[in-house]
């Protein structure tokens, strides 16, 4: 059912919701603003089952509190609940959840809270904005809605923003708020799909809510400065970047390395943060030992004269890539330039010592 990674569909139709304080469905905000919020993050993603006593629960009905099961948040139907990330009080903030219903093409009453404060029980018993995806059961279209709750539904504080094509159960939601301005993003859009000026009343918890849906809730994610900022990560990588330029790399390696490891040492900031974590990963991954293309000469003589007679000494598979990165290998020039010549160089060695014979793989 799960999917680590952010659903991202790669278009949205978005609809001009009624009287809307400021349009900002425009690729063009995207290119202007700066949505990053500083802090850490905090990331939940319900692989645990007390996971779910991260939040602070209410519901209408004592029995009907949502649970955490094979690896997501699932909420009842026959209810509002609301799940309130227990013990943060945020300003600017970055929110981010997974929302898929149950069935196919299900319904999804569901959200994220926004400055909460003083939940109860009751239905709408919370003082807070809410933006909330709304799809009904075998709809092709949804909406997505700002709330405001102040112990009851603030009905002229709500923004809709309708049309929108439903084309996968698998929902994100981001919500954003900086410099008392609340973004809603959907689907890994880069623009907000909402925008409201919520000012001073920004401030407070964060959390999800549900309203008589059966729905999943999973990859919950808080970015903002109540939150240490988590460096383990990038650190554990630099570490390894720093350990593998002691070796003879191509200069092209050499460089790519140095530069995530200066993003590293720069970083404050959770997405410095991460983005350098995965500069250092990619640098890491194409990091080639050096060799030269008379280095490449030697080997390829030594790969032409292994022989594979009659398909029985070496399996197909592995005497097959060999002869392929072979071809490409002979290939080669010195107009290549050094990075490849390296990269090819390594595959080739890889190939030559990958090779598997038959009295092997039977054993």
């Amino acid at each position: 059912m799960k999917n680590k990674k952010t659903k991202i569909l790669t278009a949205l139709a978005i609809g001009l919701a009624l009287s809307m304080p400021i349009a900002a469905s425009s690729a063009a905000v995207a290119d202007t603003v700066d949505y990053t919020v500083s802090g850490g993050r905090i990331t939940i993603d319900f692989e645990r089952e007390d996971d779910v006593y991260k939040f602070y629960r209410y519901s209408e009905f004592a029995d009907n509190m949502p649970y955490v099961r094979d690896g997501a948040m699932y909420a009842w139907v026959l209810a509002e609940q609301k799940m309130i990330l227990s013990g943060k009080v945020f300003t600017d903030v970055q929110v981010d959840v997974d929302i898929s219903p149950i069935g196919k093409n299900g319904k999804i009453d569901s959200g994220i809270y926004i400055g909460a404060s003083n939940a109860g029980n009751k239905m709408d018993g919370i003082n807070a904005w809410e933006v909330n995806i709304e799809h009904a059961p075998g709809s092709d279209t949804y909406w997505l809605k700002l709330h405001r709750f102040e112990q009851k539904w603030i009905r002229d504080e709500m923004i809709e923003v309708g049309g929108l094509g439903y084309t996968t159960d698998d929902m994100h939601l981001r919500v954003t708020v900086k410099d008392g301005t609340l973004y809603a993003f959907l689907n890994g859009s880069d623009a907000p799909a909402l925008t409201k000026k919520i000012g001073e009343t920004a401030r407070g918890m964060v959390g999800l809510r549900n309203f008589y849906a059966p729905v999943r809730f999973d990859n919950f994610s808080v970015v903002g400065e109540s939150v240490d900022v988590d460096f383990a990560d990038m650190r554990a990588l630099q570490s390894l970047a720093e350990q593998r330029l002691k070796d003879n790399l191509a200069e092209e390696s050499k460089r790519e390395l140095t530069a995530a490891i200066e993003r590293a040492e720069a970083a404050n900031i959770q997405v410095d943060a991460d983005e350098a974590a995965a500069m250092l990963a990619s640098a890491l991954d194409r990091a080639q030992d050096k060799h030269t293309l008379e280095e490449l000469a030697v080997l390829l003589q030594k790969a032409g004269d292994i022989a594979n007679p009659d398909g029985e000494v070496y399996t197909a598979n592995s005497y097959g890539a060999l002869l392929a990165v072979k071809s490409v290998c002979e290939s080669l020039t010195i107009a290549d330039g050094e990075y490849e010549i390296s990269y090819w160089y390594n595959r080739l060695d890889e190939k030559i010592n990958g090779l598997v014979k038959y009295v092997e793989e039977e054993r």
